[in-house]
């Protein structure tokens, strides 16, 4: 009588001790994956770190060279190796590509670029810098299409501010004014005046230098809405440069009238030489003068240059 419930009672054990082996060793295999992911990333992340450093050093040392751009290549490559999914290594492996690209003009490397930058998009899809990287590979490559006035309107929705996308979004939108569209010729518009406003030390002179850089790209229309940029913005003093440099360059293409506006917005926050001599050698100061502050700089000058 005693036997049949002992015997249930062992059965019952061992069922229970085998389920017990079984989630074990299921618990296991997701303690082993992670462990595993948490070494691939280290050494993804000690590979990526060494690219790092280089790309101090010769930005640094200024030794910069295509030996040391290999190297760092090849460790970020590595970095992608252990970690293909981790968008921070992907964009970086981008960034160096595109540094060869820019050297030995290889289309097989820009299409790796692409490559790279839209698959950390899938990860990271509004990270300022990868479209802000996108935009540069299209215009090197002089893929002036609807794609790169789709990734300079998307690039200034994310970061309207990040100082990488509004120096992408100038150098390209300058350049290829005359086919974007209306929406994303007022971005290029708005995001040149936001760099020229911008309070991070360098970034108004890069702004200017960049938008100048595309000259020959510049239509009527441009130039008039850069004027009405630069004479409507209340700038700030310490940017002063970056508009008196535009300003030179911008002055020549325009009308009579555009080109007294914007002297006179220029001279009413800034007295240097350089505007000075534009407006002496522009033969409009009987024109620009009576809208002038009065200040011992300008009255010296329209006094001499006015006087019968």
């Amino acid at each position: 009588m005693l036997t049949q419930p002992s015997s249930l009672c062992a059965f019952k054990l061992t069922i229970a001790a085998t389920a017990v082996k079984t989630i074990s060793a299921l618990l296991i295999i997701p303690i082993i994956y992670i462990g595993w992911l948490a070494i691939a990333l280290g050494i993804a992340d000690g590979h990526a770190y060494d690219a790092k450093q280089l790309e101090k050093q010769w930005k640094k040392q200024d030794n910069f060279s295509q030996a040391v751009l290999a190297d760092a290549i090849t460790l970020s490559e590595a970095a992608v190796h252990w970690a293909p999914d981790h968008p921070d290594y992907l964009d970086q492996l981008s960034r160096y590509l595109t540094l060869r690209y820019l050297i030995d003009k290889d289309q097989g490397t820009a299409e790796r670029v692409r490559a790279l930058l839209l698959h950390a998009r899938t990860i990271r899809p509004g990270w300022p810098g990868n479209w802000a990287a996108y935009i540069d590979i299209k215009h090197y490559t002089g893929k002036a299409d609807a794609d790169l006035g789709n990734a300079i309107v998307q690039g200034a929705h994310f970061g309207p501010w990040d100082p990488a996308t509004i120096q992408a979004i100038t150098q390209a939108g300058t350049a290829n004014w005359k086919v974007l569209t209306p929406e994303a010729k007022n971005v290029v518009s708005q995001t040149i005046k936001r760099g020229l406003a911008s309070p991070v030390p360098g970034l108004p002179m890069r702004t200017a230098k960049l938008t100048e850089r595309g000259v020959s790209g510049w239509t009527i229309e441009f130039t008039q809405a850069l004027t009405q940029t630069l004479v409507d913005e209340e700038w700030r003093r310490a940017n002063a440069g970056a508009y008196i440099r535009l300003t030179l360059t911008l002055w020549p293409l325009l009308s009579n009238q555009q080109g007294d506006l914007l002297l006179v917005k220029m001279m009413s926050k800034s007295s240097a030489n350089n505007l000075l001599k534009l407006a002496r050698d522009s033969g409009r100061l009987a024109f620009i003068c009576p809208r002038l502050p009065r200040t011992p700089r300008f009255n010296k000058l329209c006094a001499s240059a006015l006087k019968p």
